[in-house]
């Protein structure tokens, strides 16, 4: 994790545009092979929200544009006030995943009894692709959950659960298309940031908005 996000996850909180441009970063540094930093501090004087450095010196700029359906938002704010709950019955801690359907209400209270069972009958990680049998996958799909997986507890953590949304992405093609995507990808934007200044120097507000990469997620302009 960037040390900005982890000065801001340290305070207890970090909003989804911190998650967003810590994501953004990861996968630009896989991608580019290059260092990436967070340039935004949330000073209200930012023009950028990451920063690349190559490896011969130039520098790049990415804006990170973050979107939510309102389902997707519905669901995150239903996530947050549910929390940790703390489960009695259990002997260790878990993350359930849901799909984005989902409503948080109608599965947390059936959860801990769900949980509890699997404990009892060995099953530490559970989703619809494991080899638990059919029962068990329409167990799931009854349950409108994808996944529950457990860890060992801890003092901030003791038995109980936590709910997630899981991870969610849209791809049209078959699978032969993602390497080849990511290597245009990468090899796009190296051309795109040709424009970059030279070393030391740091990116100008004159900077071509053509040149600027840009992360997207979901269907809801922020």
């Amino acid at each position: 994790m960037s040390q900005p996000a982890r000065a801001r996850e340290s305070t207890g909180y970090l909003s989804t545009k911190d998650v967003d441009e810590e994501l953004a970063r990861l996968f630009l540094a896989s991608a580019l092979r290059a260092p990436v930093t967070v340039h935004d501090r949330r000073s209200g004087h930012s023009t950028y929200d990451l920063e690349i450095r190559y490896p011969d010196g130039r520098r790049g700029a990415a804006e990170v544009v973050s979107t939510r359906t309102q389902k997707q938002t519905a669901q995150l704010d239903a996530v947050r006030r549910a929390g940790y709950t703390a489960g009695s019955r259990l002997k260790h801690s878990w993350i359930a995943r849901v799909p984005p359907a989902t409503r948080i209400s109608r599965v947390h209270p059936v959860l801990p009894e769900f949980l509890a069972e699997l404990e009892r009958i060995g099953i530490t990680d559970l989703n619809s692709y494991g080899n638990h049998g059919p029962g068990m996958r329409d167990r799931l799909r009854g349950l409108h959950v994808s996944s529950c997986l457990a860890y060992a507890p801890t003092g901030k953590h003791p038995p109980g659960f936590y709910i997630y949304p899981e991870a969610t992405a849209c791809w049209v093609g078959d699978g032969e298309e993602i390497p080849r995507f990511c290597e245009t990808s990468s090899a796009t934007w190296r051309s795109q940031t040709s424009w970059a200044n030279s070393p030391g120097q740091a990116p100008t507000n004159a900077t071509p908005s053509s040149s600027r990469h840009s992360t997207n997620s979901g269907s809801t302009r922020r």
